[in-house]
């Protein structure tokens, strides 16, 4: 088919349009021709339209499915008709020609009847008014004939069909495999994590637990040591206070901690006088303010309550627990 042909047929067609079919037409194509076009459903607004669709060469001589798709789309159904019955000996040749090589599969001569097909005497002709293909004329059995030409769509359709379902089938099963897979991967991640923070909260916490240890170590190197044979003497001797209950340097109120330094002093909390005290050996006349002393309060020259110090040997300070 040459352009002359097809543009005939789109002549042709223009009587089976309506008024409603060129509104729908030229709706359908809105996108596709220019506004002007668009809005003229007239029969010059309409062969425009196709002038318009041959310009951006989306139907020509040789491919106009399109067109044929727009009219059913549109419900035209005649003029989708007369395009699909002008175009389908030439397609259905196409095809037998390139199948060449399958035309005695089943060892009998399979002919290609495009129209008109007359039995005389068992010879299948076609008609010899149609000038789309040149004539043929072959020798074979009605039965035989019609049975081939019946034959291969229905095996090419299930063929087609169940490669598409194994393909499909294959798909699918990729697809859950790869979300069995992402959800294993993500759980397997969640537990990694999850185990990463419990070894970092039991390691905080064994640290912790050796921290405390040494401080106790500490606190236990400080303590004396005495014998276990040693002998108290009969009588005490007091080495700090014994003067009543009072806040002079000679005097305490509730001591509540002691610790005996190297040098053999006395480091008293004094709990009610809020202050940490310290007698050194052999004066128990009068001991010294080494922290608080300067009232009740929580400001850093100030304690509350003093219930037991410590000596830092590496840093020669005091650990108070206030």
């Amino acid at each position: 088919m040459n352009a002359h042909d097809l543009r005939s047929i789109l002549l042709k067609l223009q009587n089976r349009l309506k008024d409603d079919d060129r509104k729908r037409l030229h709706f359908f194509f809105g996108n596709d021709v220019p506004r002007r076009i668009r809005d003229d459903p007239s029969l010059g607004g309409t062969l425009s339209l196709m002038e318009s669709l041959f310009d951006q060469d989306k139907i020509n001589e040789e491919d106009f499915p399109f067109l044929i798709h727009a009219f059913e789309a549109i419900q035209c159904i005649d003029a989708a008709k007369i395009l699909r019955a002008e175009i389908m000996p030439i397609t259905i040749k196409q095809i037998f020609d390139d199948q060449d090589d399958d035309k005695y599969k089943y060892g009998v001569q399979c002919s290609f009847v495009p129209k008109k097909i007359i039995y005389e005497n068992d010879t299948v002709m076609n008609d010899s008014n149609d000038k789309s293909i040149d004539a043929i004329t072959t020798t074979t059995d009605n039965k035989t004939a019609l049975h081939l030409q019946s034959k291969w769509k229905p095996v090419f359709s299930v063929t087609l069909i169940i490669w598409i379902c194994l393909f499909i089938f294959f798909v699918i099963l990729i697809i859950i495999f790869g979300a069995v897979s992402g959800i294993y991967l993500h759980r397997t991640l969640q537990n990694n994590s999850q185990l990463q923070e419990n070894i970092l909260a039991k390691k905080e916490k064994s640290n912790e637990t050796i921290q405390r240890l040494a401080n106790e170590l500490k606190y236990m190197q400080n303590i004396p040591k005495i014998a276990f044979d040693a002998q108290w003497s009969p009588s005490g001797e007091t080495v700090a206070g014994g003067n009543g209950i009072g806040s002079a340097t000679n005097q305490l109120q509730y001591p509540w901690g002691l610790l005996v330094d190297d040098d053999q002093s006395i480091i008293i909390a004094d709990f009610r006088n809020h202050r940490i005290v310290q007698w050194k050996k052999g004066n128990t006349t009068n001991g010294q303010i080494v922290a608080g002393g300067k009232g009740e309060g929580n400001e850093l020259n100030q304690l509350n309550g003093p219930t037991d110090v410590l000596i830092d040997k590496e840093t020669d300070g005091l650990i108070i627990c206030d």
